[in-house]
């Protein structure tokens, strides 16, 4: 379920507030006096959640226009759509390219996002999420996922190990196999050779990831999220 909020200030609309599925939409209008100084008054509508189907779970924020006592408020909760971008994010920067090594790839905001095939049961696909400019993927993002690729299954055990170690159920590679969901992302935030790789497992709590991250094509850590 989605949600979104109309705001009417005197009768003229704010930006409309929106999230994706679970998460956080609020709307709240705020008095705030300190001894000596003049009374201030604030609408702010914040949220926490997926604003777009490429980007993670964010904090974000609508730019609210000022209000004064004697303004009249009017919020409309709305059923999933279309909604105003909050501050700092456009909907509409938005490019595609033919990648030479990995066919279409589409930027969005500020990363470069990609589908491909792993070859390392019972993995089968992987979403490339790759913070870069307009221009496209950077060598050194590029040579690290050829690197994973080529390497992808003599790695694959020792990222069972620590996903073993860090998951409170799983004992055994068998009920790994039978509970990994066979699609994972895998991130890279900078010009590093730092990879981060995000597994989820049926059975568990809606949201949980297990991260695993890789530096220079060995795992240095492992953790799971909230």
């Amino acid at each position: 379920m989605s949600v979104r909020f109309e705001i009417l200030v005197n009768g003229v609309r704010a930006p409309v507030s929106g999230i994706y599925g679970d998460g956080l939409l609020s709307a709240n209008v705020s008095y705030f006096k300190r001894k000596d100084d003049d009374a201030e008054v604030a609408l702010s509508v914040s949220g926490l959640g997926q604003i777009h189907s490429w980007l993670k779970e964010l904090p974000v924020e609508w730019i609210m226009p000022p209000i004064a006592i004697g303004d009249e408020i009017t919020i409309r909760i709305l059923p999933g759509g279309e909604f105003d971008p909050p501050e700092g994010i456009s909907f509409k920067h938005h490019v595609a390219l033919e990648d030479p090594d990995f066919g279409k790839i589409e930027y969005n905001l500020n990363a470069w996002d990609v589908d491909i095939p792993l070859a390392c049961p019972p993995l089968a696909k992987a979403h490339l999420h790759l913070f870069s400019d307009e221009t496209g993927l950077s060598a050194v993002h590029r040579k690290a996922i050829r690197e994973f690729l080529d390497r992808q299954t003599q790695v694959w055990p020792e990222i069972c190990a620590a996903l073993i170690r860090c998951h409170p159920d799983l004992k055994t590679i068998e009920e790994l196999n039978g509970r990994i969901d066979p699609t994972i992302a895998i991130s890279m935030y900078d010009e590093s050779n730092m990879m981060e790789l995000a597994f989820s497992f049926a059975g568990d709590e809606l949201g949980r990831d297990y991260i695993v991250i890789l530096r220079d094509g060995e795992v240095v850590e492992v953790f799971h999220t909230e």
